[in-house]
């Protein structure tokens, strides 16, 4: 935002002489023109990019003993304000309660793949895996298990045309 309002303060001459630049590093081969790749390619390392800086200001933020590494404890702390430790076994019945077990169990599930090493805690990186793990290769296999888990509704191992589309088929009336 910030940027687009320096932008419009600019001058003619110094927008265009900074669209250039912008231009000549997204035209990858140089011809002078880009295309829907280059434009696509340049998206999406301009959108990992963003994410990944996102999650290393959060991780800072979050590494409140500064020791370079984030624990599930200081990830709690920090997200809840205490912590938490659900039995996985132990279904609550409270509705919202339940519901509220079963998505902080995701997550922790989801810190834990996300950690590499031996260290039980995440480093930076790790932690960058943790809140967009669809940008890591490494997690791919658990985002698409996350997504056969959350759509598969009757527990068949596969997804319907009717569960993947769910709730935009319902009647809003």
């Amino acid at each position: 935002q910030e940027e687009a309002e320096e932008y419009a303060r600019l001058g003619p001459e110094e927008q265009q002489r900074r669209l250039r630049a912008i231009v000549k590093k997204i035209d990858s081969d140089a011809d002078g023109l880009l295309t829907k790749d280059e434009l696509s390619s340049w998206i999406q390392q301009s959108f990992k990019h963003y994410v990944t800086q996102e999650a290393k200001q959060h991780f800072n933020d979050y590494d409140k003993d500064g020791d370079g590494l984030l624990s599930w404890k200081e990830y709690n702390m920090q997200m809840y304000d205490r912590v938490i430790d659900f039995d996985e076994n132990t279904v609550l019945e409270d509705p919202e309660e339940e519901s509220f077990r079963q998505l902080h169990l995701k997550e922790k599930k989801r810190f834990e793949k996300a950690n590499r090493d031996d260290v039980p805690d995440l480093n930076v990186d790790e932690f960058v895996a943790f809140e967009h793990p669809e940008e890591v290769e490494y997690m791919t296999d658990f985002v698409i298990q996350e997504a056969l888990e959350e759509h598969d509704k009757d527990g068949d191992g596969f997804v319907s045309l009717e569960e993947f589309l769910g709730d935009y088929r319902r009647d809003p009336s």
